[in-house]
């Protein structure tokens, strides 16, 4: 499927692989986020 890139103001190819490997990163940095929320919070507590 094409998306249109603003930044190059053309019509860029996104193929199933950009997907997948799009959606591994923003997976990874939603896992590293929440394990670093859980983890101050638990911290909070013990103080």
């Amino acid at each position: 499927m094409y998306i249109w890139s603003e930044s190059e103001k053309r019509l860029v190819l996104v193929t199933p692989v950009d997907v997948y490997q799009a959606t591994l990163m923003a997976w990874g940095l939603g896992m590293m986020f929440w394990t670093s929320y859980r983890a101050a919070a638990l911290i909070n507590q013990h103080s």
